[in-house]
């Protein structure tokens, strides 16, 4: 796992049988920069940003050309954090005092 650490680049290569493969992720912090390898990789991304990180070439399989049709949804979470368990209020004098 690289926290903190934003994905720049998938680098990729063509085999023989001209499949394409990762061969590495470029990644950045500040003004720091590393190359990442592994044997497999996963990215958690919304919508704008896998289509971002999807390397032009790929489009090319029918597979990552799909990601572009895609529609993404702005969500934000709010959480409410209470002094203590917050349960069906059926006293409606007590709900308004929370």
């Amino acid at each position: 796992f690289h926290l903190r650490w934003g994905c720049r680049e998938v680098l990729y290569g063509t085999s023989s049988d001209g499949s394409m493969y990762v061969s590495g992720l470029a990644m950045s912090k500040a003004t720091q920069k590393k190359i990442v390898k592994a044997d497999a990789y996963v990215a958690a991304c919304d919508v704008p940003g896998i289509k971002r990180l999807v390397p032009q070439k790929w489009r090319e399989l029918e597979f990552f050309d799909n990601i572009y049709k895609l529609v993404g949804v702005p969500v934000v979470t709010v959480q409410l954090r209470y002094n203590g368990w917050v349960t069906e209020l059926q006293d409606l004098e007590r709900s308004r005092q929370l």
